[in-house]
């Protein structure tokens, strides 16, 4: 398994990014455990918001997904603290800063405060600071994930933790999450509105969804505008993309006929909406 060194990007290595916030220095919160080692050495580096070591989480979902919002990246809870007690193992100085390494990305933020931590007293990192993010695809949205090593020595002796986070892409909604978006871009006069919109496309409200269930144009017969549950089988993603079919909104992604652009996180809206099923 290789692990990247955020201090330098390879892909093998110690992290030690400095940063200059990240770290809290408070009482660790009444959750915290242990990572899972040994007894005697588990209170080296204890854990907050850390249900396992395989930490799950749907974007959006407000038990996982700090944040509470559905935005294609996932921002973590887990948080790490020093000299603190963990049952029966007390606070314990520290010979240094805990170090880690990862596999993935999203946890540089984490990484650098592990590094700041202090030694001789208790300290915590703060909440959030792990965030991963979701890469759009025209054929299939995928869990982003990292894997997180971290090591704690005191006295010659280790504490080494492991973690997996899994980000899996959220279920936005046509009526609170994508309607809006196709109101805002493309519902301007001549584009996807009025009596004759654009390909017998309407994106109004109350008319999408109906609009989107059917076929595409003529010269794609068979390919339907939204194949609920597919990415790549739905007309509309190759619009958004601009393969095949002019990019949408029209003129994008440099000029745009009218307002402007899809951003990043609306284009994934869109794509999760469909993969979730289109409802």
């Amino acid at each position: 398994m290789r692990f990247r060194d955020v201090s330098t990007g390879s892909l093998v290595g110690l992290a030690f990014v400095v940063l200059a916030t990240g770290v809290a220095r408070a009482q660790c919160p009444p959750a915290c455990a242990g990572g899972g080692g040994p007894a005697s050495t588990d209170c080296y580096l204890a854990w907050a918001n850390a249900p396992g070591k395989v930490i799950t989480c749907t974007d959006g979902d407000g038990s996982c997904d700090v944040d509470g919002q559905l935005d294609g990246t996932c921002t973590f809870g887990l948080a790490a603290c020093t000299n603190v007690a963990v049952g029966a193992c007390a606070a314990t100085p520290l010979d240094a800063p805990p170090t880690a390494l990862q596999k993935g990305r999203g946890a540089e933020a984490l990484i650098g405060a592990l590094g700041q931590l202090p030694t001789v007293t208790s300290g915590c990192t703060e909440s959030g600071l792990v965030k991963l993010t979701i890469a759009t695809s025209q054929t299939k949205l995928k869990p982003a994930k990292v894997t997180l090593r971290v090591t704690a020595v005191a006295g010659g002796k280790k504490d080494k933790d492991t973690f997996k986070l899994v980000c899996n892409p959220g279920r936005p909604s046509l009526a609170t999450h994508v309607q809006p978006i196709f109101t805002e871009n493309c519902t301007y006069a001549g584009c996807h509105s009025g009596q004759l919109p654009q390909s017998d496309m309407s994106l109004e409200a109350g008319k999408s969804a109906a609009d989107l269930a059917e076929t595409a144009l003529s010269s794609f017969p068979k390919i339907p505008r939204v194949k609920p549950g597919s990415l790549k089988k739905s007309y509309l993603v190759k619009g958004l993309f601009g393969n095949g079919a002019v990019q949408m909104p029209d003129g994008c992604p440099n000029d745009p006929t009218e307002g402007r652009c899809l951003t990043p996180t609306e284009t994934y809206l869109i794509l999760a909406w469909i993969q979730a099923g289109a409802q």
